[in-house]
């Protein structure tokens, strides 16, 4: 699963995923491309390997 918060007025995309597979972007010249955020999944790790990896 893959979340996205489009910011229009400074342009901004924030992305958020589940730890799976990396999004893949289409970008406006047409490119696309692979983004993976740093950091871990939400469910496979205890509260403190989450919050040490938390990007």
């Amino acid at each position: 699963m893959t979340c996205l918060r489009i910011r229009d007025q400074g342009h901004n995309v924030h992305i958020a995923r589940a730890g799976d597979c990396p999004t893949l972007i289409l970008k406006s010249d047409g490119k696309a491309i692979y983004h993976t955020p740093r950091g871990i999944g939400l469910a496979p790790a205890a509260t403190k390997q989450f919050e040490r990896t938390l990007a």
